[in-house]
């Protein structure tokens, strides 16, 4: 792919962020925005938000869209996400990691399949492990990782 696939969250403790058991609170930020400007260079955060804004749109019209896994975390789709960090899934598309602003930060596991060149379709979300620290919560709500979240 195209893409330059660099992980912006660093796992302590050997465990990796796709690991289901990872364990809670280990996460610690990278310092390089640059970082977290590559990821945003790519079509996927506004990607994501599209998906999830026509699964909203399907919802209030009435009209089909299918989904895959689309109706296990319905709450979350009109809140505010932050891109941490995406990887080549084997089975096609991206594995995408995002955070959620709800009244805690909840981080989620995107499959997003490549249709065309830039354009992906939400295939499947699973919720990760949480909680998180809090200083990695008051970092990434922090001004400066504002214009991230969509």
């Amino acid at each position: 792919m195209k893409y330059v696939y660099r992980v912006f969250i660093i796992m302590i403790l050997g465990s990796f962020l796709f690991n289901s058991n990872m364990p809670q609170g280990v996460l610690a930020f990278a310092d390089n925005m640059s970082v977290v400007q590559e990821i945003y260079n790519t079509p996927i955060p506004f990607e994501i938000r599209r998906n999830f804004n026509d699964y909203i749109h399907a919802n209030k019209t009435g009209s089909e869209k299918i989904v895959v896994d689309g109706g296990k975390f319905p709450d979350i789709y009109n809140k505010r996400f932050f891109v941490a960090n995406f990887q080549p899934n084997p089975f096609g598309g991206l594995l995408v990691t995002i955070m959620v602003k709800d009244q805690n930060i909840r981080s989620f596991r995107l499959w997003m399949y490549d249709i065309s060149e830039d354009v992906y379709d939400f295939r499947s979300i699973e919720e990760l492990p949480g909680p998180f620290s809090e200083e990695i919560v008051m970092e990434i709500t922090g001004a400066v990782y504002n214009d991230f979240w969509l």
